[in-house]
């Protein structure tokens, strides 16, 4: 079936209701997840998409592994249409039980997205693959590249396509991306901390577990 105005399948706006959802290519409920407005679906339909990867064919989220965390951090435009409905900063457990515990389980050391990066960690096809991460996401005070080229700790993660970016791996690449994330500044007409939020209660679990 055909939309008239667009000739395009029509296949692609099914959602996980729909029966056949899951014949789908993987790209395209990859992306419909992405563009999943509810974070309560979305996070069932990443989790689902990435235990079916890794049991299947790894290959599958190796190649949308950068969109998925750029979509969880938010550091470049999404694609897809994305909407950015992680609310790390401001959702907590008692406004919102529900969506908290999902977002949670996925970011929690023994979830799905821990469990993807073992994968491409480890797997013969996967694990000497590396992620460009600008350097323009790095906080003010280590842009300076002067400052990273001198600094042990980026010694061996500088590109050797761009100055401008990092060569990490996919441990590497979620870690820097959850740091930068948690350290950008906001613009914000308060500076009340919620100490209750979903990326504080992250961080102190990392704490304790990494």
């Amino acid at each position: 079936m055909y939309n008239t105005q667009t000739r395009q399948p029509m296949m692609d706006t099914m959602t996980i209701s729909d029966h056949g959802y899951m014949t789908l290519p993987f790209q395209v409920r990859f992306e419909n997840a992405l563009k999943e407005p509810n974070i309560l679906i979305k996070c069932k339909l990443l989790t689902d998409l990435i235990y079916e990867s890794t049991s299947t064919n790894i290959k599958e989220m190796q190649h949308r592994y950068v969109l998925l965390i750029e979509d969880i951090f938010s550091c470049n435009p999404l694609p897809y249409g994305s909407i950015n409905n992680w609310r790390l900063k401001s959702l907590t457990k008692e406004t919102a039980p529900k969506e908290f515990d999902s977002i949670f389980f996925l970011l929690s050391i023994d979830g799905p997205i821990f469990k993807l990066i073992r994968h491409l960690m480890s797997n013969d096809q996967t694990m000497n693959n590396r992620h460009e991460f600008s350097i323009n996401h790095l906080p003010l005070s280590l842009r300076n590249l002067d400052n990273i080229v001198n600094h042990h700790f980026f010694m061996d993660k500088m590109s050797t396509s761009s100055s401008s970016t990092l060569s990490l791996n996919a441990f590497e690449f979620f870690l820097f991306h959850f740091a930068c994330y948690i350290t950008k500044e906001e613009t914000t007409t308060t500076t009340t901390i919620v100490w209750q939020t979903i990326h504080l209660h992250t961080i102190q679990h990392y704490r304790w577990e990494i």
